[in-house]
């Protein structure tokens, strides 16, 4: 019984003193997955221009981004509890990072559906989605709440 209690406050202390701080890597996360998604970008229009295997390096970097959108919303609600306004501002930067979340997973799928060959993209398309990726993500982005 004196254990459990023990493991139980040791766990309660280790949370408290950690948890607060994944909210400073919510703007390390955030950028990681912009620069994630605009390479992508770049290597999908090498693959419009006829270099296939820069498609292929587009649908690892969307995979690689899109992983790190779940890891943003989180360290995002550990940031947002140090901000002491509560503004709409900061309610419309949060809405648009929950959009980039439902737009990148289902992409990055998608994406991952036609490397394993289920499906058949054309480069065009590859290239039109991944704009309005770069696009979302960057206007989630571009909110200075200071």
């Amino acid at each position: 019984m004196t254990v459990f209690f023990n493991v139980n406050f040791m766990t309660e202390i280790l949370l408290q003193s950690y948890i607060p701080v994944l909210g400073l890597y919510h703007p390390l996360i955030s950028q990681a997955m912009i620069l994630s998604f605009t390479f992508a970008l770049i290597a999908d229009l090498f693959g419009l221009m006829g270099k296939s295997r820069a498609t292929y390096i587009g649908d690892w970097l969307i995979v690689f981004g899109a992983s790190l959108c779940f890891p943003a919303v989180v360290t995002g609600w550990e940031a947002a509890k140090n901000v002491d306004v509560d503004s709409p501002l900061l309610t419309f930067h949060a809405q648009t990072g929950y959009a980039v979340l439902g737009f990148g997973v289902p992409y990055a799928l998608f994406r991952l559906a036609g490397f394993f060959g289920y499906v058949k993209i054309p480069p065009l398309i590859h290239v039109i989605l991944t704009v309005g990726l770069v696009y979302l993500t960057s206007w989630a982005a571009s909110f200075n709440l200071k």
